[in-house]
């Protein structure tokens, strides 16, 4: 039931964002066979050229979507793994790529099919809203501390007023 219900939620996902300039899908599973798998979250990758991910996310949180991304080091960054790597000369350069500009939106069990749809819909006012100037979803300054980066998700908390 849990693999079928991440499946529902995901094609949703698919239907609703796979069409977005500047935004690709990480195919981390067969998406005609998405029913053989548990993703745990659904993965985009953004064009640095068109969205940094720190703003995006950002955007994101002040819309209230839980938004994550892929926040470990790659292979080459790890002092331990290096060790294993065999062409010293490879920079793992894609691996880094996707590491930095990549983010995800949840398929958590608690979310009913309204509630990705609704995510769906602010994610892309989000994008709409990104290159307009002083929109105040990209204004950090209503918030005491940095974003901080809790199982998975960036959370941040808003200033009492």
């Amino acid at each position: 039931d849990i693999i079928r219900s991440r499946g529902e939620k995901f094609d949703i996902y698919l239907s609703e964002l796979s069409n977005i300039d500047g935004i690709n899908l990480i195919k981390n599973c067969n998406i005609n066979k998405v029913e053989d798998y548990a993703p745990i979250a659904f993965w985009l990758l953004l064009d640095p050229e068109k969205f940094s991910r720190n703003r995006l996310i950002l955007g994101c949180i002040n819309m209230g979507i839980p938004t994550g991304s892929f926040n470990y080091n790659t292979i080459i960054k790890n002092d331990y793994f290096n060790q294993f790597v065999v062409n010293n000369d490879d920079n793992f350069i894609n691996s880094q790529e996707v590491r930095d500009n990549s983010i995800f939106l949840p398929l958590y069990e608690t979310l009913d099919l309204n509630a990705i749809r609704k995510i769906c819909e602010a994610f892309k006012y989000v994008l709409i809203s990104y290159n307009k100037k002083n929109c105040s979803l990209f204004d950090e300054h209503d918030y005491d501390d940095e974003i901080s980066y809790f199982d998975g998700f960036y959370l941040m908390k808003r200033r009492k007023r």
